[in-house]
Formats: C-alpha cells, sequence, structure tokens
C-alpha cells in the first residue's frame, strides 16, 4: 500500500464520479489537496464535507486564483506530507474500475525502476463533447491517448529539475505544456502507462457554465501570448531553449521564487498580461 497525494482543482461541480472510484475502492492510503476556485456556496460546503471525511486539506479559495498556483500549493503540500506518489487530476476525469491503483501500482513499480522520470501519465478515452456521441475520433488503431497533466504523476526528478509550475500561466491554458516543454529541455523522461485508465470528459466545466465559456478566449490568448514571449513561439513552433532567450535563465522553477519566478519586465504582472 502507497501513501498517494492528490491535487485537485475545482471549480464548477462534485466531482463525485471521481471520488467513488477512488475513495470506495481504492486499497491504497490516499490523502486529497481540494483547492475550490468557484464562487458556488452549496459546492464550498459540499467540498468541505467530503475532506473532513476523508481527512484530507482543503483549500476553499471561492476565486479562480490560477491553476498553476494551486498545483504548486498541492505539491509542496504533499511533498511536506511525505506521500509516497504525488498525483495531479483535473476535476472531468474519471477512472474505470481498479484502474486508479493499477495506475499507482505502475507508479510505485517505476519509481524503483527509473525513478528520474518525471511524470507519468496514463492513457485515456475523450469523450465527445456535448451533442456528440461516443468517444473523439482518434487515428486508426489508436484506442486512447496519454492525459499528460489532466493526470499524472510528478517525479521528485522532476521538481529536482525543473522545479514548479510558471504561475504567469492562468488561470488556465499552457501551464502543462510550459512544464511539459522543460522537462524535454531537461532531458527528464515522461513516461505513459499506456493501458486505457480513464475517460476524460474535456472541458466538461466550460461547456456547463456560460461565464466560463464568455471568458475561455480571452484566457487561452492571453497564455498563448505570454507562452510565445517566452520561447520564442507558439508551441511547436518554439525558438528558444532558455526562458525569454536569456541564457541567464534556466528551466528551474524553485520555492524561492516560485510566485515571480522571472522578474519585471517578464513576469506577467509586470508586462501588462491581465488574469
Amino acid at each position: 500500500m502507497a501513501a498517494v497525494g492528490i491535487v485537485l482543482v475545482t471549480y464548477l461541480f462534485y466531482p463525485e464520479k471521481l471520488f467513488e472510484t477512488i475513495v470506495e475502492k481504492s486499497r491504497h492510503s490516499v490523502k486529497w489537496y481540494v483547492f475550490f476556485h468557484g464562487p458556488d456556496e452549496s459546492l464550498k460546503h459540499r467540498l468541505d464535507v467530503f475532506c473532513r471525511q476523508s481527512q484530507s486539506a482543503y483549500f476553499p479559495y471561492g476565486v479562480n486564483r490560477g491553476l498553476p498556483k494551486s498545483w504548486n500549493d498541492g505539491l509542496i503540500a504533499s511533498c511536506a506530507d511525505e506521500n509516497e506518489v504525488h498525483i495531479l487530476l483535473n476535476d472531468d476525469i474519471v477512472f474505470y474500475d481498479g484502474a486508479f491503483d493499477e495506475f499507482v501500482d505502475f507508479v510505485v513499480e517505476q519509481q524503483n525502476r527509473a525513478p528520474n522520470f518525471g511524470i507519468i501519465s496514463p492513457f485515456g478515452k475523450e469523450l465527445a463533447p456535448a451533442g456528440q456521441t461516443g468517444a473523439v475520433d482518434l487515428p486508426e488503431g489508436q484506442l486512447g491517448i496519454p492525459q499528460h497533466l489532466a493526470c499524472a504523476a510528478i517525479g521528485l526528478n522532476a521538481l529536482r529539475s525543473i522545479g514548479y509550475f510558471d504561475e504567469n500561466f492562468g488561470p488556465v491554458y499552457y501551464g502543462d505544456i510550459d512544464y511539459i516543454r522543460r522537462l524535454n529541455l531537461t532531458h527528464v523522461p515522461i513516461l505513459d502507462d499506456k493501458r486505457i485508465l480513464v475517460e476524460h470528459d474535456r472541458s466538461l466545466s466550460l461547456r456547463r457554465s456560460a461565464e466560463l465559456k464568455q471568458r475561455h478566449n480571452g484566457w487561452w490568448l492571453a497564455s498563448a501570448a505570454y507562452y510565445t514571449r517566452k520561447w520564442g513561439g507558439d508551441m511547436g513552433q518554439e525558438n528558444f531553449t532558455h526562458p525569454f532567450n536569456d541564457e541567464r535563465l534556466t528551466s528551474y522553477i524553485g520555492i524561492a521564487n516560485i510566485r515571480a519566478p522571472y522578474g519585471p519586465g517578464r513576469d506577467r504582472d509586470d508586462i501588462g498580461i491581465p488574469f
């Protein structure tokens, strides 16, 4: 049995199925680090009840403070509690029956065999948006896709090598892409559990909330603009191997400078890109 810390950020809905597939069925010792970013007082209370019953940590901010910021705070708390496995989960992920334990077992096995890994993600099925049926079309012969940071175990070597997430990406989008790029630049392995273990109802909150949908494009464009400034191009078109093409800067973001890793003129608040 492994001690597992799960960092979960939710905004709009109670992830009941996710909780059921883990809390009621896992043989591992699981502690949740639940960050609530939404305004709904009844949901806030319901999550509070869950965390009290499961002896988990609850951070009811009630504001959309930024996904990378809560990922960082959750990882720091999970490491402080000396969990053996640290997992980031989207609230629109659901594990198949028994699949959570299969994934944790795989992560523990890899920690013993290849402790230098950065992240490990399972494969999963992407569900179709509302109004469509079945799963998202995939290339012929491909049953699922890697979930990357929608469902990922973060290895200690990732934290040693590149540190934490860039909190300039927020409230959502591109923080995961930036993290993977930094892992690749420092040659930290990214591993996949190629079994289909989860279903991902991608962008469920976006589809349920007109307010989020309205703000989606602005958030995306702002994060894309910051990413392009940082790496000299959008995803797949990057030209820089150092942040902002400055050889004095590395891919590492440590706790000491976690809130503003790059300084005046480069961090998001300083260049006038709002959240």
